[in-house]
């Protein structure tokens, strides 16, 4: 990266462009040992190599086991996928009635995330003997799995908020079973996630599913995931408990990185 930086500057198109760089060091990692997991779930973490949780990990798990509305807005590859998965799949070893509705913008993102969900659960067959533990309900879903799908729900179901809109909420006497068990709503991308979800049941206040609420009692658990520090905003601070990620609360080791500034008013040129 070094080398590419120079050769930047010494590019007569390029070098105008930069009027200051620098480089930002790799962090270590601030690591946190969970003694309140069970043995269960630690065969899936060693099975994925995982030792210790970072600690906003750590934190946001505890908070999200005491029934609070987490918001949580880190970067890239800093492990908030276990922050949801870990919960859920503890909740179905406690009660395998349990149910999580998995809300994400984007396709492959749905794709990776079932990915995710099987691989950590793939040591637990025996404990949670689920014949289809987790399923994808969006667009894509021909109408023949839709259905199969809608008399066995499973206890993870992966979609985006236009099936919300489309699918569940008008026909949710079709998912009465799924809503009554509901425990966890996972939102990520929140960006996205703050321009397509308009249902909500309050004036001025529009809430990631707020408007869901009216289908169950008592309310699930919310946790609203995103790496945009600004995605908090959207929800108000009186009704969601925690945030974690920013003002120097980021636990994640990160490599080393090089910030690169342009003039304001400096014409682009990458394309030539």
């Amino acid at each position: 990266m070094q080398h590419f930086l120079e050769n930047l500057k010494k590019n007569r198109y390029y070098a105008p462009q930069i009027v200051y760089h620098h480089r930002i060091p790799p962090q270590e990692g601030k690591w946190i040992k969970e003694e309140q997991i069970s043995p269960a779930l630690i065969k899936s973490l060693n099975n994925l190599h995982i030792k210790a949780l970072y600690a906003h990990q750590a934190l946001a798990i505890q908070k999200i086991r005491q029934g609070e509305n987490v918001v949580v807005a880190t970067p890239t590859a800093s492990g908030k996928t276990l922050i949801y998965t870990l919960p859920v799949v503890e909740s179905l070893l406690q009660d395998p009635k349990t149910k999580a509705l998995y809300i994400f913008p984007l396709k492959a993102l749905e794709q990776d995330q079932l990915k995710a969900l099987q691989q950590f659960i793939a040591p637990l067959d025996s404990e949670l003997n689920l014949p289809m533990p987790a399923a994808i309900y969006d667009g894509d879903t021909s109408s023949y799995r839709r259905q199969k799908i809608r008399e066995v729900i499973p206890p993870v179901l992966i979609t985006n908020p236009d099936m919300v809109h489309l699918s569940l909420l008008p026909f949710h006497t079709q998912w009465s079973s799924f809503f009554q068990n509901l425990r966890y709503v996972i939102f990520r991308r929140t960006p996205y996630i703050s321009r397509n979800l308009r249902f909500a049941p309050y004036p001025n206040y529009a809430p990631p599913g707020a408007g869901l609420r009216i289908l169950w009692r008592p309310p699930p658990i919310y946790c609203v995931f995103s790496y945009h520090s600004q995605s908090p905003r959207i929800c108000r601070k009186d009704n969601w408990s925690t945030f974690y990620g920013s003002g120097g609360k980021r636990s994640a080791s990160t490599g080393k990185k090089f910030f690169i500034s342009q003039p304001h008013d400096f014409p682009l040129y990458l394309s030539r």
